[in-house]
């Protein structure tokens, strides 16, 4: 229907300017037009707009303000608005006489039944400008169109945020892009000692962080404050890198050994990590900080070379500082950042607990991207105790820690089923393969089918839900029925043995330690993951509930060796049963080949490893398969500039281990001299990599010598582990060392 006579405009279009005279991104530039008739309004999905002009009248700077509202159904004023895009520059906005646009699709209406049809493209998006200048004609209302004549043009003078007076624009926001490497977990411990942080490489290449620099902001102060300027070290592609204050393997540390990417290749065997030792690493024990990485040195203070950050406290806090100058106003100095962190994150960070990365994500300023560990052991030394200082898990991945698992992942690798006639407890071993995670037995469920044997105590068929308990890589967990006589503290903390008495007496129907709950006649062992997944199985008997099992071969028993019942029996002497590896992999439990008493190896005697008595035969909390009772995988004897000599060495895996001792001479043939005045403290019993240095600054300097290096045992046992010969003279540039080896074939 064609308007014969245009709705007209009775007063001049109002711009609504805020208070301030400004506008900020997001703001919405209103207009209130006055129309002639009232009841004004439109039917269809795009809404009828306005051409608004930021600043010069130019294609460029037109933009659409679309129709709001009416103040009521019977006004006679409609509101048109645009919404500030971060990309409006102007110092005015002006609202020239070009009219209503009315889009295809939609009609206007007023109270008479006049109708409008659109005919033209709807509004842009906001911060979208024009090619050509706005048509005039038909489908539009003329907004200087009154009984008066034309209205004169509408100028309102502004600014738009985030750009200042005039039209010079403010700088950007700052860029963190979290790549390469973020901030992954950090430890704050309660003083610099205990303080750690690890980074993770997110990239599949590795990343050197030479001349990379690490700050801290702290104290409410604008200051940027260097704490690590990197040497030439780099994080394995896909891997982490544990920042540490002192050494993991300085007394004191709660730390695991590990690698010290700063000394020398790194060829990792076992269950290790790598980690820098830097004393200028010091975290803030309230937790109100703001760690920087950069990816170049000399850029404190400045808005550059941000790799990531990492911080807590919240906003109105020492953590965060405000700032603002004529190009920019930031909540969080030294970068460029528009809006505050909020006040949420006021508890994180904070001293005596771990925390781990929740959202890479996100900005590490942020309340979200963080979390409170939790414990799982990994990365601690073997007899650390649960806490929250001690929670994470330090130079491993933070999904280490699994209740998950594959079928193979965690074996039985040792049964003591002989009781020494129900006078001594029974025991089983489980081992877990990997080498890098942590499996947590939360909700496993262990099945235990027996031959209803007369020596049998507990119930022939029971199935235990067990509950917390987690093992290390490569390592082991005891399941036994109570308190027994042991080889040492060290080799069975509380956190290596889950105590059937104490969690499932019920169940099993046992009273006393000494109860069996395995027969020795036959059984069935059946472990399966918290999904119901079976993970291993071993035994003599078929395995099926509604059969009478009966068994399919004869377990071997402590009396084939003289046990016992053998004739030359003794009180506790008695033999576990030790399963059989090939090449790390565990045989078929369920196979009479897969199993050996261990006194039937000789490697397999340990005495200093028992739980029970101390003849007991065989080695819980250590799965056979390596060297006993210590693994030497590195011995290295270098001179310094001083002249002094470094000895360092690296042991694989370590049994019952109390420590070492160091000897010189000036001869291969003996005249070793010891050089450490007290015992040099091993491990105990772990299968973690552990390196140990010792300075000598008593050798002569140019003279050839050997160094010779001592294992003792708790039990008090010694064993020489390995021999070298440091050259002499021995000149700065040359520092080579000879193997004991090679000196001996040089002489044949």
């Amino acid at each position: 229907v064609q308007v014969d006579n245009p709705l007209r405009v009775v007063e001049t279009p109002e711009i609504v300017v805020p208070e301030t005279g400004a506008y900020a991104v997001g703001d919405k530039i209103e207009i209130e037009v006055t129309y002639e008739r009232e009841n004004l309004r439109y039917l269809g999905e795009n809404p009828p707009y306005l051409t608004l002009y930021l600043g010069e009248e130019v294609p460029a700077n037109a933009r659409h303000a679309t129709w709001e509202e009416a103040e009521d159904t019977n006004s006679t004023k409609v509101t048109f608005a645009y919404e500030v895009a971060a990309t409006d520059v102007a110092a005015s906005v002006n609202v020239a006489p070009v009219g209503m646009t009315v889009p295809r699709g939609t009609v206007l209406l007023d109270d008479t039944g006049q109708q409008l049809q659109g005919k033209s493209e709807p509004a842009n998006p906001s911060g979208e400008g024009l090619e050509t200048m706005p048509p005039q004609g038909q489908g539009q209302l003329q907004l200087g169109e009154s009984d008066q004549g034309l209205a004169p043009r509408t100028e309102v003078p502004i600014n738009l945020y985030p750009f200042f007076e005039e039209t010079e624009p403010k700088s950007a926001a700052t860029d963190v892009p979290r790549s390469p490497i973020v901030f992954n977990e950090l430890g704050n411990g309660s003083g610099a000692e205990n303080d750690w942080l690890e980074f993770r490489n997110v990239t599949a290449s590795a990343v050197s962080l030479k001349d990379w620099e690490l700050s801290v902001v702290q104290d409410g102060k604008k200051e940027d404050t260097s704490l690590i300027v990197f040497p030439d070290v780099s994080v394995p592609a896909n891997g982490l890198l544990l920042i540490t204050h002192s050494d993991p393997t300085a007394a004191g540390n709660v730390l695991a050994g590990g690698d010290d990417v700063s000394t020398a290749k790194v060829e990792t065997k076992g269950a290790s990590h790598l980690y820098l030792v830097q004393s200028g690493l010091s975290l803030p024990d309230d937790g109100q900080f703001l760690l920087i990485l950069r990816k170049a040195k000399e850029k404190l203070g400045l808005d550059e070379a941000f790799v990531d950050v990492a911080g807590g406290g919240g906003s109105d806090t020492d953590a965060f500082i405000r700032e603002q100058t004529g190009l920019y106003e930031t909540h969080v100095w030294p970068l460029q950042v528009l809006e505050a962190p909020g006040s949420e994150t006021a508890a994180a960070l904070g001293s005596g607990k771990v925390w781990q990365r929740a959202k890479a994500d996100i900005v590490g300023y942020h309340k979200d991207a963080w979390a409170e560990a939790a414990f799982t052991g990994l990365g601690y030394d073997r007899k650390v105790a649960k806490s929250a200082a001690t929670a994470g898990t330090p130079g491993y991945p933070n999904v280490a820690a699994k209740e998950a698992a594959a079928k193979g992942s965690v074996t039985f690798s040792e049964i003591m089923v002989d009781s020494a006639g129900g006078k001594l407890p029974q025991w089983i071993e489980l081992y877990n393969t990997s080498k890098t995670e942590v499996l947590n037995l939360n909700r496993w469920e262990l099945e235990i089918q027996n031959v209803d044997s007369e020596d049998l105590v507990g119930r022939p068929i029971v199935r235990l839900t067990l509950q917390e308990k987690v093992i290390q890589p490569n390592q082991t967990l005891l399941i036994v029925t109570g308190d027994a006589r042991a080889s040492s503290a060290d080799v069975f903390p509380e956190d290596r043995v889950y105590n059937l008495l104490e969690l499932h007496d019920k169940n099993l129907r046992i009273k006393k330690p000494q109860d069996t709950f395995l027969s020795a006649e036959g059984f069935y062992l059946r472990l399966t993951d918290r999904n119901e997944h079976l993970v291993d199985e071993i035994g003599n008997t078929d395995g099926n509930r509604r059969t009478k099992d009966a068994p399919a071969w004869a377990l071997a028993v402590s009396g084939s060796v003289g046990g016992t019942s053998g004739p030359d029996a003794m009180e506790g002497m008695r033999s576990s049963l030790i399963r059989r590896y090939d090449k790390g992999v565990a045989r078929d439990g369920t196979e009479k080949s897969s199993w050996a008493l261990a006194a039937n190896f000789a490697k397999f005697k340990v005495s200093e490893l028992h739980y029970g008595h101390a003849d007991d035969i065989g080695t819980p909390g250590y799965r056979q398969g390596g060297a006993l009772p210590v693994e030497l995988s590195s011995f290295t004897v270098t001179r310094t500039e001083s002249g002094s000599v470094v000895v360092t060495w690296t042991t694989e895996s370590e049994v019952d281990n109390a420590g070492f001792n160091l000897r010189r001479s000036l001869t291969r043939d003996g005249g070793f001299t010891l050089l450490n005045p007290t015992l040099i403290a091993g491990a105990g019993t772990t299968g973690e990599r552990q390196t140990y240095t010792y300075i000598d600054t008593s050798a002569k300097p140019g003279v050839e010598h050997y160094y010779q290096i001592e294992e003792v045992s708790f039990g008090g046992k010694r064993e020489t582990l390995s021999m070298r010969m440091l050259r002499g003279p021995v000149s700065a540039a040359n520092r080579a060392l000879t193997t004991f080896g090679a000196v001996k074939q040089r002489e044949e």
